[in-house]
């Protein structure tokens, strides 16, 4: 009895992360019961110790990243080590760095000369960055584009982002899980305590989407994707990494 107790109060506790909204990332970032992952909406297993490769796995498919003095946006980096690296980054190598996220969020990254702090929900707050558009050389949006889906439009989410592209910049969407696989992982500590379930296996590949000088277009179907080399990782059949490039012929993946 006292190990199904405990089973179900750390049930309770990864339900928590399964259903959440951009209100509720605006209030739990303002909770200090919660460590830095929990307040991005992940239990600290699921992140912990692990920062440090997605951050140079991001630096490997961003080139401009080791660039110089480039603009680089973040959609949505939230509180943990991962936006703090790419700042480091970004002062390293003079780039310019906007973050667009909550203002409870934005208050955990301090000002400084080079870096634009966006408040608001993208894309409603898009048009706050007209005067970056076509200015943008990278763009990251890690863990973000699942929330898109129940509180917005994707392909709205996508035509914004890629407005704000220069001519040869570069987006990267990564983290995008595996929904049901995620829900089960968030309402069972039983599968990581007894099958070793790795969170990596919750997440599919991340997708790129090289802009070209006709960024202006926002025709959903002038997009095409073609895979890339990645790394090996546990997804369904129907999830692969890709780039993403201007063509008149309309979507298509392999």
């Amino acid at each position: 009895m006292d190990i199904v107790l405990t089973v179900q109060s750390r049930n309770q506790g990864y339900e928590r992360f399964a259903e959440l909204t951009f209100d509720d990332f605006r209030r739990m970032a303002t909770d200090d019961s919660l460590s830095a992952y929990e307040k991005i909406g992940f239990p600290d297993e699921y992140r912990e110790g692990s920062e440090e490769a997605i951050f140079e796995d991001i630096v490997a498919k961003l080139p401009a990243l080791t660039g110089t003095q480039r603009t680089i946006l973040d959609i949505g980096p939230g509180c943990s080590d991962l936006p703090r690296m790419l700042d480091e980054l970004c002062q390293r190598q003079d780039h310019t760095l906007i973050l667009i996220d909550s203002g409870e969020m934005l208050d955990h990254h301090p000002d400084r000369p080079g870096l634009r702090k966006a408040p608001g929900s993208f894309p409603e707050c898009a048009d706050d960055l007209a005067d970056s558009r076509g200015t943008v050389d990278a763009i990251l949006a890690y863990s973000v584009l699942h929330y898109v889906f129940p509180e917005g439009s994707v392909f709205g989410f996508l035509d914004r982002a890629i407005e704000l592209l220069a001519p040869g910049g570069s987006m990267l969407i990564g983290d995008i899980p595996n929904t049901s696989k995620r829900k089960r992982f968030f309402s069972s500590a039983a599968d990581v305590s007894s099958t070793g379930s790795s969170p990596a296996a919750m997440r599919t590949p991340s997708w790129t989407s090289a802009a070209s000088n006709a960024i202006g277009s926002t025709t959903r179907s002038s997009w095409a994707c073609s895979a890339v080399p990645a790394r090996p990782v546990a997804m369904p059949t129907w999830s692969h990494s890709g780039t993403i490039s201007p063509s008149p012929t309309g979507v298509r993946t392999s």
